[in-house]
């Protein structure tokens, strides 16, 4: 099942990892090549399971990741 394209993240699936950029109290922020277009950009990857958070900390976080959306 660990081969299922699936199962791995986004991150991981359309990403290459060149380097750790900072680290923060969601996440961290590497700096990545796109497999698609073969641009740079900076990701922030948010490692986390809704289970052991209380509803603030997730609501902080949703809203980190949809300012950084735009």
């Amino acid at each position: 099942m660990a081969s299922h394209p699936l199962s791995l993240s986004r991150y991981a699936r359309d990403f290459i990892s060149i380097g750790l950029l900072a680290s923060g109290a969601f996440g961290d922020v590497y700096r990545a090549r796109s497999k698609f277009d073969q641009s740079e950009y900076a990701i922030k990857r948010v490692c986390f399971t809704a289970a052991g958070y209380d509803n603030s900390t997730v609501q902080t976080v949703v809203r980190e990741v949809r300012c950084l959306a735009q």
